[in-house]
């Protein structure tokens, strides 16, 4: 019973060894089995972003002659692009003497600007610091702050409200800041996945509890009743004023969250200003514990802005005094942090303006579908020969890397105050931002006006995925190749002979289509080779890297077959599969001889056991 064990243990090690050569054989043959979920919409990994340019400068307000000021940015679902702004053109678009709210859309299926449009219709004197979001269905959300005895709201600044449709038809104006009896300022607007609203702004009135400090207040619209809450404070918890709110939305649980600056000393923050951070829990109708977010500054932290990634980690960015924070040096520089939300601590603090030897001031920051971060400055520092102006600084951080891009100066052609930037990105990575500047840019004058960029670039090279199985005998073939959020289109081209970048010109693809994957038709015996250039509104890509497959119409003709996937090995495989064999062959062989002995030896025990008797 013994030896008979042995045997069949010795079986199950052969059979063992043999599916081990086998499994490595075909891990050469084909290299997806082992990983077959690389095979459909493989993230890209190079983005090719160092290689990308900023476009023609834009001049949005070219009918103005007055003040244009304080921009802001949001980009739909289709791509058309949404700014409003601020103007002291006295009557423009029969707006009156004050300043007024003004509006243009880039409509991306004509790749145009609109014309301009008058907001604070219904507003008497003057409206300022206005922001934007649009919905899901296209609906474009303006709040503003407005001096205007408008619906009761009195003689204080108080947050006004309208929308504007898909279509162009603005909503009649409404008064939101309806518990407010002083000054309402600085405001920011966010909408979630169910299109409700959600609006941080600073008011100084005693309410709620508030005293007559300034301190953070929120409302938001509940899409399903079509109404406003009221008033609710965020900063329950300050002693002293605060401000710069800044809010944005948790894409997992739809959780609003805020940012803000205040002088209180709370978790021992000191008596500097400091950023603050908590969120709204609407099933509860309560706020979060408070966060400190600059512990580790001793200087002033100003100017917060909020953003969240698509796994639900938020990020923040601000200006901060400290002198020579991560070696910083003594002037004001740009700062980072995101939140642990296992450890609800902020951490991974980072310099994002290191080559600034000025200060840098109020960056705007935006997170992409592929969570790279964006960050837009205003800069003194004499970079990138912008001269002694004040100039726009953009830099980026891939969520792979660990470390932020080059800089980049964004206004390139202005030599006097550029200021108050912003930015946005749409569904193919593309980043627009805009600003106000000084300077007499494309005949805009010496007042302030608005200009508009672009941070594009085509698409990065693809990647082919090897062809399986190879060879192939099934008429329609399967190709997969890694998906680029920012490609359009891809062209496939086939050849029955090798081909590459230089030579394609004289090819015409087999076919172009918006997908990542195509199934091919092949009807006679022979070698094709295959490659993939991705295309977007800025060109195409380099040729992804070229992979051949042996086609058989005869799946019996299995030396043809065996002789076509050799040709589509490469040395290393052949070497390879070529170890495997002998390897397989030479464990086989020592075995056989092992169980060959091993019966002997039974063999001789048993007639031994014989003559016993």
């Amino acid at each position: 019973m013994k030896n008979n064990s042995n045997k069949k243990i010795t079986l199950i090690i052969i059979t063992g060894l043999l599916l081990l050569s086998f499994t490595a054989i075909n891990t050469v043959y084909n290299p997806l089995a082992s990983d077959m979920s690389n095979y459909q919409d493989k993230p890209v990994l190079n983005y090719e972003k160092e290689n990308w340019w900023l476009t023609e400068l834009e001049l949005l307000s070219e009918t103005s002659i007055g003040q244009s000021t304080y921009p802001e940015i949001a980009i739909d679902s289709d791509d058309n692009i949404h700014i409003v702004w601020q103007d002291s053109t006295n009557d423009l678009l029969s707006s009156g003497v004050d300043i007024d709210i003004f509006y243009r859309l880039y409509d991306s299926s004509i790749e145009s600007w609109s014309v301009l449009e008058l907001v604070s219709t219904e507003s008497t004197l003057s409206s300022v610091d206005p922001c934007l979001e649009v919905d899901s269905e296209g609906n474009v959300h303006v709040c503003w702050i407005d001096i205007t005895d408008y619906l009761g709201s009195g003689g204080d600044w108080d947050v006004f409200y309208k929308t504007r449709s898909p279509v162009g038809v603005w909503s009649t104006t409404e008064v939101l800041s309806t518990l407010s009896d002083s000054h309402s300022a600085n405001m920011d607007i966010a909408i979630d996945s169910k299109d409700n609203i959600h609006l941080a702004y600073k008011d100084n009135s005693d309410i709620l509890g508030a005293d007559t400090d300034d301190d953070i207040f929120y409302q938001w619209f509940d899409n399903s009743l079509s109404s406003w809450s009221a008033e609710i404070l965020v900063t329950t918890e300050s002693t002293g004023p605060s401000d710069w709110p800044s809010i944005a939305i948790d894409p997992i649980f739809d959780t609003p969250y805020f940012a803000w600056v205040d002088i209180t000393d709370l978790l021992s923050s000191g008596s500097d200003l400091d950023i603050y951070s908590r969120s709204y829990d609407h099933t509860t109708s309560s706020f979060s514990s408070v966060l400190l977010v600059t512990e580790e500054s001793s200087g002033h932290s100003y100017a917060p802005t909020i953003a969240f990634n698509s796994k639900g980690v938020p990020s923040v960015v601000w200006h901060d005094y400290a002198i020579n924070m991560l070696d910083s040096g003594a002037d004001v520089d740009i700062f980072h942090k995101s939140l642990n939300t296992i450890s609800l601590e902020w951490v991974g603090l980072e310099v994002i303006s290191s080559e600034s030897n000025e200060n840098a001031y109020e960056p705007h920051c935006v997170i992409d579908k592929e969570d790279r971060i964006y960050v837009i400055w205003y800069d003194y520092s004499e970079l990138l020969f912008s001269g002694t102006d004040v100039d726009i600084f953009f830099k980026y951080k891939d969520p792979s890397a660990t470390a932020w891009s080059d800089i980049k100066l964004v206004t390139t052609l202005s030599d006097n105050l550029a200021t108050i930037p912003k930015i946005a990105v749409d569904t193919k990575g593309f980043v627009s931002c805009t600003w106000f500047d000084y300077d007499d840019l494309l005949s805009a004058g010496t007042d302030a006006d608005i200009f508009y960029k672009q941070f594009v670039g085509t698409p990065s090279t693809p990647s082919l995925y090897p062809i399986y199985p190879n060879p192939a005998s099934e008429v329609n073939l399967t190709l997969n190749w890694d998906y680029n959020p920012y490609a359009s289109s891809y062209s496939l081209y086939r050849s029955t002979s090798p081909f590459t970048f230089a030579t394609i010109g004289s090819m015409v693809p087999i076919t172009t289509l918006s997908s990542n994957s195509f199934n091919d038709t092949l009807n006679e015996t022979g070698l094709y080779f295959y490659g993939v250039v991705a295309h977007n509104e800025y060109g195409g890509s380099g040729l992804s890297n070229v992979e051949s497959v042996r086609f058989n119409t005869d799946s019996s003709s299995s030396t043809e077959g065996f002789l076509g996937f050799l040709g589509s090995l490469s040395v290393l495989e052949i070497v390879t599969i070529t170890g495997a064999i002998v390897l397989s062959q030479a464990i086989i062989a020592v075995i056989v001889v092992v169980i060959a002995k091993a019966g002997s030896k039974g063999s001789t025990s048993k007639s031994k056991g014989k003559k016993k008797k």
